[in-house]
C-alpha cells in the first residue's frame, strides 16, 4: 500500500501519477521480485520511466538467497541522481536489508560480531548465538549501506528540492519471547514495529520549514505505512480537492493528522498485538 491511495482499494497510484506529472521514475532493487510472493513488486517496477533488479535470475522463487550485496545498489543509485539534471525524479531503492538468512547478506570481510551476543532467554544454544551475530552483521552492513544513502542523497539535493524517506516493511523477532527468528504470522510488535525517519535538502527546509518543523514534533507519533501515499503527496507538495482532507488527516507531516486511528498489521489491530 505504499505506492497506492487506500490499503486495498488501490483506487491511484503513485507512480502514474508522477509520470503523468512529467517526473522521471525509476525502481533499483536488490532483491529478485520475481518469486511468485513479487508479483505486485515487479507491477510496481514496470510502470515506472526506468528498473533495475541486480539479481538477474528471473522466474527463481529461490533468486532472494543468492548473495546480492545491497552495496549493489549505489551505482545505479548514482547513475539515476546524474542523468537529466533538469528533470523532476521520484527514486525507489528497494533493499534486501536484513531479511532472513541473515549470513547472506553482508560480506564475510565485513563480519564484527563473532563472540556469544548477550544472553536472550530464548538464545543460549550455539546456533542461535551464530544467528544473533549474523543479524548484528547484517545490520551493522546495513545501516553503512544506507549511510552512503544517504550522503549521497545529501550531494545531489544541496541546490535541490528533495526529500528521502526511509522505512522498512517489517521487523524482526530475534528470540524475545521464544525460540524463533525471522518474522511470520501473526505478527509481533518485533516485527510490526518499523525505523521510519526522512532527510530534507537545505533548499525543502527553506522552502517549507513547516513541514520540517512537523517532522521534529512526530518523532514519537503513533504511524502507520498505510498512510504512506498521502505522506508522500503532502512531501511533494501535490494537491487535490477530491483528496485534501485525506491528505490532511493522514499525511504524518499535516498539523490535523490523525493519530488515533485504529492501525492494522497484516489484518490484525496493532493495540491488539502481543510481544
Amino acid at each position: 500500500g505504499l505506492f497506492f491511495q487506500g490499503y486495498l482499494s488501490k483506487q491511484m497510484n503513485l507512480i502514474v501519477l508522477l509520470k503523468k506529472l512529467g517526473y522521471q521514475t525509476s525502481w533499483i532493487s536488490n532483491q529478485s521480485g520475481w518469486g511468485k510472493g513479487d508479483r505486485a513488486i515487479v507491477l510496481l517496477s514496470q510502470l515506472c520511466n526506468n528498473n533495475r533488479f541486480t539479481d538477474a535470475r528471473i522466474d527463481n522463487d529461490g533468486a532472494n538467497s543468492g548473495l546480492h550485496y545491497d552495496e549493489e545498489v549505489l551505482e545505479h543509485f548514482d547513475k539515476v541522481l546524474r542523468e537529466n539534471p533538469n528533470t523532476s525524479k521520484f527514486i525507489v531503492l528497494h533493499l534486501m536489508g536484513c531479511h532472513f538468512d541473515y549470513e547472506k547478506r553482508y560480506p564475510a570481510a565485513r563480519t564484527i560480531f563473532t563472540s556469544p551476543a548477550p544472553i536472550k532467554t530464548h538464545a543460549n544454544a550455539e546456533r542461535e548465538q551464530n544467528i544473533l551475530n549474523s543479524y548484528d552483521n547484517a545490520m551493522a552492513y546495513h545501516d553503512s549501506i544506507v549511510n552512503e544513502i544517504v550522503l549521497k542523497f545529501n550531494d545531489y539535493g544541496r541546490d535541490k528540492n528533495a526529500a528521502l524517506v526511509f522505512l522498512s516493511d517489517h521487523g524482526e523477532e530475534l528470540y524475545e519471547n521464544r525460540i524463533h527468528a525471522g518474522h511470520s504470522f501473526p505478527p509481533t510488535k518485533e516485527t510490526a514495529d518499523i525505523p521510519y525517519f526522512t532527510v530534507l535538502s537545505p533548499g525543502f527546509s527553506k522552502n517549507y520549514p513547516h513541514i520540517e518543523k512537523m517532522m521534529k514534533q512526530r518523532q514519537n507519533t503513533a504511524y502507520s505505512t498505510e498512510n504512506n501515499f498521502y505522506t508522500l503527496i503532502h512531501l511533494l507538495n501535490l494537491d487535490s480537492k477530491k483528496y485534501r482532507n485525506k491528505i490532511l488527516r493522514k499525511s504524518l507531516f499535516s498539523p490535523y493528522y490523525d493519530s488515533l486511528s485504529i492501525r492494522f498489521v497484516m489484518g490484525l489491530e496493532y493495540n491488539k498485538i502481543s510481544s
